[in-house]
């Protein structure tokens, strides 16, 4: 029920986005509530209020815009801890073949017996910790579209987080959410030419890995994916065009 109500508080206040005047005491405050219920609530892993909460939050984020810069150092930190959770995927023997499990942990497991093998392997990881990287992620991708310049404080940390997960093993979501966010964080230096090169340089190099080993799969969708982001991120830097600034050069 209070996952209920904190999504629908969300979905209200991103309808009235176009008039946040009229709404932006009550957004304050609501924020305000929900960062303490986040931060101090002692909420378990596998508590829905996780997802709704932050969901709400970056919809708020959407209505405040600058506004919203206000509660970043309690909010991107929470979500920086979700990003850089550790699903723990785990490969192991067993001889339980009673198909799929999870535990009230959220760690699924599935028992697999593979031709050529000796003996059944047990594949789990933590799907609960799977999933609030991937909501962590898209939320920072959001904060920082919707930001903009008002982000940049926050852009050496996200990058340190979403870079690496572009060549994420395990999870297509988590590598494409986190190209995403790295467009926005990339335009979020838009007044700092040379930090913004530096930042997409970086992540250049990483899409670049992600594409050849796309490329040795035959995965042509993916690389199509990965080749339209990239030229996305490029547009961060036609406004340096247009002042005759030559940032490649």
């Amino acid at each position: 029920m209070r996952s209920n109500c904190t999504e629908a508080i969300g979905y209200i206040l991103t309808s009235v986005k176009n008039t946040p005047e009229i709404c932006r005491q009550d957004s304050i405050e609501v924020c305000q509530m929900l960062l303490e219920t986040l931060i101090n609530g002692n909420l378990t892993e596998a508590d829905p209020q996780n997802e709704t909460i932050t969901n709400a939050i970056s919809q708020i984020c959407v209505c405040l815009k600058d506004d919203f810069k206000q509660f970043l150092p309690l909010f991107v930190p929470a979500l920086l801890k979700d990003a850089n959770k550790d699903i723990d995927f785990k490969v192991k023997e067993s001889d339980d073949l009673d198909g799929e499990e999870e535990d009230e942990n959220g760690r699924a497991a599935l028992v697999l017996k593979i031709k050529g093998m000796e003996g059944a392997k047990q594949v789990s990881m933590n799907t609960n910790a799977l999933e609030s990287k991937i909501n962590a992620v898209t939320i920072l991708k959001t904060l920082a579209r919707n930001l903009g310049t008002s982000f940049y404080d926050w852009v050496d940390e996200v990058g340190k987080t979403c870079i690496p997960l572009i060549n994420d093993q395990y999870s297509y979501a988590l590598r494409r959410q986190s190209s995403k966010c790295m467009r926005f964080l990339i335009g979020a230096c838009k007044e700092q030419p040379e930090k913004q090169k530096a930042l997409f340089i970086m992540t250049y190099i990483n899409e670049m890995q992600e594409l050849e080993k796309r490329k040795g799969r035959n995965e042509y969708d993916m690389m199509s994916s990965i080749l339209k982001e990239i030229f996305k991120q490029l547009k961060n830097f036609y406004h340096f065009r247009d002042q005759g600034i030559h940032v490649f050069t």
